[in-house]
């Protein structure tokens, strides 16, 4: 009898820690920005989609604003072409 209630309270309580850990792992996703979850990261794709999307993330991600990045790409564009 005392073998049964101590299975049963084992039971209950791995089935509250999978429900508890199910419910943590949905709520992570909602969290996630949109740009972080698509599959393609290439840096240049990603800088125009942040400026396009999200000026905020733009300026965290690259820590300049977007007059300061074009300053600095405008210097350096002749070089690269």
């Amino acid at each position: 009898m005392k073998d049964n209630k101590i299975n049963a309270t084992l039971l209950v309580g791995m089935m509250g820690y999978i429900i508890i850990r199910r419910r943590r792992t949905r709520n992570r996703a909602k969290w996630a920005k949109t740009w972080l979850l698509r599959k393609e990261l290439h840096h240049m794709p990603l800088v125009r989609q942040l400026q396009e999307d999200d000026p905020d993330d733009f300026k965290n991600y690259l820590r300049m604003d977007e007059a300061t990045f074009k300053y600095f790409l405008d210097l350096v564009k002749k070089q690269i072409n």
